[in-house]
């Protein structure tokens, strides 16, 4: 397991928010060069299709743009990485045309992807997560 890099969001208001505050939360960021990436968008469209269970599981939607700053056309609630090369180069995907990245409920990286992922592999992934999986398991046996 590899705890997940810290960086820091643009919440409401402008409002700096930095990612230990999400710790608890499954996050999805999309790592893209600008909101108009086609993968990017392809990724958004799967993501929306699924929002409902994602939301249900309280996760944490994040846009980082490496080249120009803007919004992910989606009905998703994207917060903004207040910087997004630094992102990029933290979870290791610098220099990627895209990428998509799931932090767990336990803050530590389950998924990093350079290719467009199916929405229900992503929700697959924060199901898994290994302290949900502990959590389901001692629940079982009471």
């Amino acid at each position: 397991r590899r705890p997940a890099p810290d960086f820091i969001t643009v919440g409401p208001m402008q409002r700096a928010i930095p990612s230990k505050q999400f710790k608890g939360q499954p996050v999805v960021i999309l790592v893209a060069a600008t909101a108009d990436s086609a993968p990017l968008r392809k990724e958004a469209d799967r993501i929306e299709k699924l929002y409902l269970d994602l939301s249900a599981r309280k996760t944490v939607f994040v846009s980082a743009f490496t080249a120009t700053p803007g919004r992910v056309a989606s009905d998703v609630p994207y917060i903004l990485a207040q910087n997004g090369v630094g992102v990029a180069s933290a979870f290791g995907v610098a220099g990627k045309e895209f990428a998509v990245i799931v932090i767990g409920v336990d803050g530590n990286v389950d998924m990093v992807s350079t290719q467009v992922e199916s929405a229900q592999h992503i929700l697959d992934v924060i199901n898994n997560n290994g302290s949900i999986q502990a959590a389901n398991r001692a629940g079982l046996g009471s």
